[in-house]
This record gives structure tokens, C-alpha cells and sequence, in this order.
């Protein structure tokens, strides 16, 4: 039953992402991001631990190898790290552990979210900076950030692009998603923002890194 439930949500969110990612636009018309603030933040948000528990050890899988692929072709050190779309702050507690001595930004637009991160980051003793605000609109300067991560959340890659410096890395992530890789890979190309885009399918998931344009 569950192998069935993650080909299921496999499919779903591969239909879903990969819309938005073949349409970029298609991000900001109003019932697309209605119906994920509906999705997202009324009914997963105050459930969202449970689904990262039903997923177990595959949740990480992706964005650890993405995170690998990067440290293996990233050379500029890494200072500052803004998490978009930190939700219950799982890759926020990952980075924190990959990069002890970055400053980590963790921004969501769900207050339910950023609730839940504060509790984590309290539990674990970390300490990233938590901001309330839309993705698409990060209120942040351009060229802050060493690296952009974003995983299972709306890809403004322009945006991301925006607030990474050049020579920085823009990592995106989803975490069940299998069967858009190639999708990805091709709407970093389509900003012309990056260069040496690598995108690799992992188990239930997959990553795609990009190295901002200097």
C-alpha cells in the first residue's frame, strides 16, 4: 500500500511541478497560487511532519545528493545560505549540519510552517534567521546569498537567481517528484541566469543545480 501511495504522489507532484516548470508564468496566476496557499498552508502545514515521517529516509535522499553535487563543484566558500520555502525547517536542520559556520535565512509565506521550524531550530539548539514572505518576492538585497536551496516549493528560479551572488549555486529540490528532471534542468537553461546545470534523478526525488552566471 504505501509503494502504491508514493508512485501515486510521485505522479502527482511530478504533473504539478513539472507544469510550472515548463510554464514558469503559470507560477503567478492567482487561483495556481490560491490553490497552493489552500494546499499548503490550510491543510498539509498542520500535518506536514507526518508526511516527512511517512516518507522516512527517502524524504533527504534528493537533497543530500544535491547538496554532495554541490560541495563537489562549488568552490567559492560559503557564507550566507537562504532556505526558500523552509517549511517545517527540515533542509534548514540539514544545512546547518553541512555548513556549521554559514548564516542560514529560512523563508516561508506559512505562518503554520515557520511555527513549526521555530520549534525545531529550538530543539536542536540552531539558530537560523526566520522570515515570513512569498517566495516571488524574497525582501531581500540582490546578490546576498553563497547558495539558494529550495525543496517541494513554487520555483521562482529568476528570484532565486536574483539574490545569489555570481558564482553562487541555486539548488532545487523536490523530494517526490521522479519524473521531471529533464524539465528542470531545461527551465534553469530557459533564465539564461545560470551555467553548469546538473540535474539528477534520486530514488523518489530529484535535484538540479545551478551555478549563477558571473
Amino acid at each position: 500500500m504505501k509503494r502504491l501511495t508514493l508512485a501515486v504522489l510521485n505522479l502527482f507532484y511530478s504533473v504539478c511541478l513539472g507544469s510550472v516548470l515548463a510554464v514558469p508564468r503559470s507560477a503567478g496566476i492567482g487561483f495556481v497560487r490560491w490553490t497552493g496557499e489552500v494546499f499548503f498552508g490550510r491543510l498539509i502545514a498542520p500535518r506536514y511532519n507526518r508526511l516527512i515521517d511517512f516518507y522516512g529516509h527517502l524524504y533527504g535522499l534528493a537533497l543530500g545528493a544535491g547538496l554532495d553535487e554541490l560541495q563537489r563543484t562549488l568552490t567559492q566558500p560559503i557564507r550566507t545560505i537562504v532556505d526558500c520555502g523552509t517549511g517545517t525547517g527540515f533542509v534548514s536542520q540539514v544545512l546547518a549540519a553541512r555548513f556549521p559556520n554559514a548564516r542560514i535565512i529560512s523563508v516561508d509565506a506559512v505562518v503554520a510552517m515557520l511555527n513549526q521550524a521555530h520549534c525545531r531550530f529550538e530543539a536542536l539548539g540552531v539558530t537560523p534567521r526566520l522570515i515570513c514572505a512569498d517566495a516571488s518576492h524574497l525582501p531581500l538585497r540582490s546578490a546576498c546569498a553563497d547558495l539558494v536551496v529550495a525543496q517541494n516549493t513554487t520555483p521562482f528560479l529568476e528570484e532565486f537567481a536574483r539574490v545569489c551572488v555570481p558564482g553562487g549555486a541555486v539548488l532545487f529540490i523536490d523530494s517526490a517528484a521522479t519524473l521531471i528532471t529533464p524539465v528542470a534542468v531545461r527551465a534553469f537553461r530557459k533564465t539564461r541566469m545560470f551555467d553548469e546545470i546538473v540535474g539528477r534523478t534520486v530514488v523518489s526525488g530529484f535535484y538540479a543545480v545551478a551555478k549563477r552566471r558571473t
